[in-house]
């Protein structure tokens, strides 16, 4: 079996993933490709890790075509701009080619008034689709949102499996869990909401669901480090409108364990996605033993494993003594669930591997 993967660039997914293919499926052969134009993201030194540096590689690159033609499968993870590039290919490359969707590449489209080039972008992305082997969401809540966007069920099979992590992220939970979050933020209890700026966060919305809450000695950090410029100034001076010095605004880019630091110093993350989102974040918040809100599709997706999570629309019937208290039962049984997700993770993963 030989497989070519084509992974996006966002933040640190594809060395993610490549440690990941690496070590949990050794017996396939796999070529990594990352399209990545500026040298922003980190990938490790292999020989079957290949950055691409122009989308005119896909010419001149002899390798690249010969691992194309030759793979048994192509796995396409992030659904940017791969379309554009795959939609010139033949029916034979399209028709062992598997599209996995992060949410983002495909909510853009779930608006009544898209635009013109997005209305073209949908339509490639529809072409590629309709001769795929198959298509991955990272999760099963998303399917009925998924066909709304795309109006039909394509001939193609759908797995459900987010993007994997590497061997360090165990790792890094048992150095961070061995801390004392106490140490970091000063006796006081800390709240961290949101993951990001952009829109799909929906900042405002969540401020005002817990505007009357006494936050009286708990300070709010709220991650604005990557995503739109424009918004990030916006929910900078709207978080301080509401919330005063008790907002906390994080825009500096953080290193991964030094974020996964900043989460084990807050007591409870509240997450407000309109769209399945910040898995990553959620996922440690559990995992460090912390109590999460979250919209509703985002709990039935960690209910399933066994997690203990809150509807982000109980938080505004609670008061701050109710939204801080979290069991310690409830905290390990989060901390346990992580060998259940991750036996989940790898068999949906076999399932395409092996398909």
């Amino acid at each position: 079996m030989n497989i070519v993967f084509f992974i996006n660039k966002s933040h640190n997914f594809p060395s993610k993933m490549i440690e990941y293919m690496t070590q949990r499926f050794p017996e396939i052969k796999k070529e990594f490709y990352v399209v990545d134009r500026k040298n922003e993201v980190y990938l490790p030194n292999l020989n079957n890790v290949h950055r691409i540096t122009s989308y005119f590689e896909f010419i001149t690159n002899n390798q690249l075509r010969r691992d194309i033609r030759k793979s048994d499968k192509i796995i396409v993870s992030g659904v940017f701009t791969m379309q554009y590039v795959m939609m010139f290919m033949g029916k034979d490359i399209l028709n062992k080619t598997y599209w996995q969707f992060w949410g983002g590449d495909y909510e853009v489209f779930n608006n009544e008034k898209i635009t013109i080039k997005q209305k073209m972008r949908k339509k490639i992305v529809d072409r590629c689709l309709s001769l795929a082997k198959g298509i991955v969401l990272l999760t099963h809540q998303e399917v009925d949102v998924f066909k709304k966007v795309f109006g039909k069920v394509y001939d193609c099979k759908m797995f459900a499996v987010p993007v994997p992590s590497g061997s360090g992220y165990e790792k890094i939970l048992k150095k961070v869990r061995s801390q004392n979050p106490q140490m970091k933020r000063g006796g006081k209890k800390r709240i961290i909401i949101g993951n990001s700026a952009t829109v799909t966060n929906r900042h405002e919305k969540l401020f005002n669901k817990i505007a009357n809450l006494n936050f009286k000695d708990i300070d709010l950090l709220c991650p604005l480090s990557y995503g739109n410029d424009l918004y990030r100034n916006e929910i900078v001076i709207l978080g301080k409108r509401f919330f005063g010095d008790r907002f906390i605004p994080i825009v500096d880019y953080m290193e991964y364990d030094e974020y996964v630091s900043l989460l084990n110093s807050c007591d409870v993350g509240v997450y407000n996605h309109s769209r399945q989102q910040a898995l990553g974040n959620i996922s440690l918040m559990l995992h460090l033993g912390k109590k999460v809100y979250a919209p509703s599709n985002i709990c039935d997706y960690y209910e399933q494993y066994g997690y203990k999570i809150y509807n982000i629309d109980l938080i505004s019937k609670q008061n701050i003594n109710e939204v801080l208290e979290f069991s310690d039962e409830y905290a390990k049984r989060n901390v346990k669930c992580l060998a259940v997700r991750q036996k989940y993770i790898y068999d949906e993963w076999k399932k395409i591997i092996t398909d």
